[in-house]
């Protein structure tokens, strides 16, 4: 009994190992990809921080932020919570559509 006990108890720690590799490395990767000026003082780390500390941002909108064409109708920056929710909606309704026709 208590050789499974002990069993479970390593499989549980390489489980949550595992999940905090998987989680730090997406956080790293997206926090790269939404903000690509990586040379900065804290190098990669700067990425993560500024995400982290100002919200989300793709690069996409960010440009079109600081272009002078757009500044007037975005003084603040974007914000793409909007862009998310939609993604998520449109999603779901595809995911929702192969269930009524499966």
């Amino acid at each position: 009994m208590r050789d499974l006990a002990q069993y479970w108890h390593r499989r549980l720690l390489f489980a949550v190992a595992l999940l905090t590799l998987a989680v730090g490395s997406v956080l790293l990767n997206w926090c790269m990809a939404m903000n690509r000026e990586v040379w900065r003082p804290l190098g990669v780390l700067e990425p993560v921080i500024r995400v982290l500390t100002s919200g989300f941002e793709l690069p996409a909108l960010t440009t079109l932020s600081r272009m002078e064409m757009f500044r007037s109708l975005v003084p603040d920056g974007v914000s793409p919570l909007p862009l998310f929710a939609l993604a998520g909606v449109i999603v779901w309704l595809i995911w929702k559509g192969g269930e009524a026709t499966g």
